[in-house]
């Protein structure tokens, strides 16, 4: 049977513990040379826990020469990873660091990038673009929205020894409605892809076996409080994490056992939707943890920027603007593009690179 990874249910822990924030930090400097070659250097830090996200990052697989230090800070251990890769003119720029041979490819974030060249009367002119491609924001937290309504938002500014019996119920309860229509919602999916010809009283059927393992009354979510009154805290997180798993597995096995019985699944169709059900799940992982990673894009192009569309530019001892630079949650591009563009001119009084008109070099 496919294993769940836990997601919203892990944040049980604002029942026994304290709510912990982090933020991804994703720096990268791109150098954009006369002769159209470019040099990318990235810089990401974050917890030992921030990079194992579900996206792919650059390494030695997908081209680029990385290094990873780790540090303790406090009490937590910091992590720090270095790469670079030098790209020839001509050379496609990388649209994602997913490794040449990943199956799961398509998923990761994407974003394609860009340099072309133009010989203009006026000098030369040098354009670098790049657009993170939209993720689905819906897809992520429409479920989370309909559950968690103002009232149990407001138990979250509760501290935990406020919150009552029925505060920690209803919290218990959003957080089992938001896991079930989002298993739904990674079933539909895969079912769509692995039976297209299905006939929608097959899938109605799935929907409310699912259904039927999570929407329990009060007094069962109670007993899961009660036996997670554990005395110390990582026993009390380990409890709750233990009946999120059970949750996951149960309405899983409920949904694929309504399926086998509408469908009569083989083996191998079951293999099938498992491994489609476990695609959506990443591609949801991959959506949702975006939204934790803090992005700083700094762009060197040649000459003078003459146009951009960045939040800084820097300036050299000239007053000529040579540096621009981006800063960007990843919500940015949720359900929308984001777009980074910038245009620099070499004067053709200026030194310049001795070759013809490029077009196209990044393509």
């Amino acid at each position: 049977m496919t294993r769940l990874r836990l997601s919203a249910w892990t944040t049980l822990a604002i029942v026994a513990l304290p709510a912990v924030t982090g933020c991804f930090g994703r720096g990268e400097k791109i150098k954009i040379a006369r002769d159209g070659s470019a040099t990318v250097s990235i810089n990401y830090e974050g917890s030992v826990e921030d990079f194992q996200t579900a996206d792919a990052l650059p390494s030695h697989a997908s081209g680029w020469d990385v290094s990873v230090t780790v540090k303790q800070d406090g009490d937590e251990q910091k992590q720090e990873m270095v790469a670079e890769r030098v790209f020839a003119p001509g050379d496609d720029l990388p649209s994602s660091y997913a490794g040449a041979d990943d199956p799961d490819a398509d998923l990761y974030l994407s974003f394609p990038t860009d340099v072309r060249i133009e010989e203009r009367s006026d000098g030369t002119y040098y354009y670098f673009t790049r657009t993170y491609q939209p993720r689905r924001w819906a897809y992520v937290h429409h479920w989370h929205e309909m559950f968690f309504d103002d009232s149990v938002k407001k138990l979250g500014e509760k501290s935990k020894e406020e919150l009552t019996q029925e505060d920690l119920v209803s919290i218990v309860q959003a957080f089992a409605g938001v896991e079930a229509f989002k298993q739904m919602e990674f079933a539909k999916t895969a079912l769509a892809e692995c039976e297209p010809s299905h006939g929608p009283e097959v899938w109605l059927f799935a929907r409310r076996a699912l259904l039927d393992v999570y929407e329990k009354e009060a007094d069962f979510f109670a007993a899961i409080i009660q036996r997670c009154e554990q005395p110390g805290e990582e026993e009390q997180q380990s409890c709750f994490d233990e009946e999120a798993q059970r949750f996951l597995d149960t309405g899983y096995a409920a949904l694929v056992g309504s399926l086998s019985e509408q469908s009569g699944f083989t083996a191998a169709r079951l293999a099938a939707f498992d491994a489609a059900f476990d695609r959506a799940l990443l591609d949801y992982s991959i959506t949702d943890e975006l939204g934790g990673h803090y992005f700083e894009i700094e762009v060197e192009m040649p000459g003078t920027v003459i146009a951009h569309n960045a939040d800084k530019a820097d300036t050299d001892a000239d007053e000529n603007v040579t540096t621009v630079q981006w800063q960007f949650e990843g919500n940015a591009f949720r359900d929308r593009p984001q777009e980074l563009i910038v245009v620099s001119r070499v004067d053709h009084d200026s030194e310049v690179t001795p070759r013809s008109a490029i077009d196209g070099i990044g393509q």
